[in-house]
């Protein structure tokens, strides 16, 4: 973060839980310099405060699915009513 101090009130930017975009929020409740609660300006939900998401990160993680997702085996039952894997 800046140098500035943040106080309840400022505008800061959040991962929003309801959108589940990055938006600017208002902050509503803060401890230690570190938001607790925030408002997002668009559709005005409050929840706890989520840093803004990088899209690197989204990227990593949509990643790491499809890797996941690969490795599953799936079990088809064939005609002859054995069970089969399928990779």
């Amino acid at each position: 973060m800046s140098n500035t101090k943040l106080s309840a009130g400022d505008a800061i930017e959040a991962r929003c839980t309801k959108c589940r975009t990055n938006r600017k929020h208002f902050i509503i409740a803060i401890s230690n310099e570190v938001p607790d609660k925030v408002q997002c300006d668009i559709c005005e939900h409050q929840h706890k405060f989520k840093p803004a998401v990088t899209p690197k990160t989204l990227e990593s993680k949509a990643a790491a699915k499809k890797e996941e997702t690969r490795h599953k085996k799936t079990i088809v039952i064939a005609k002859n009513g054995k069970p089969c894997t399928r990779v």
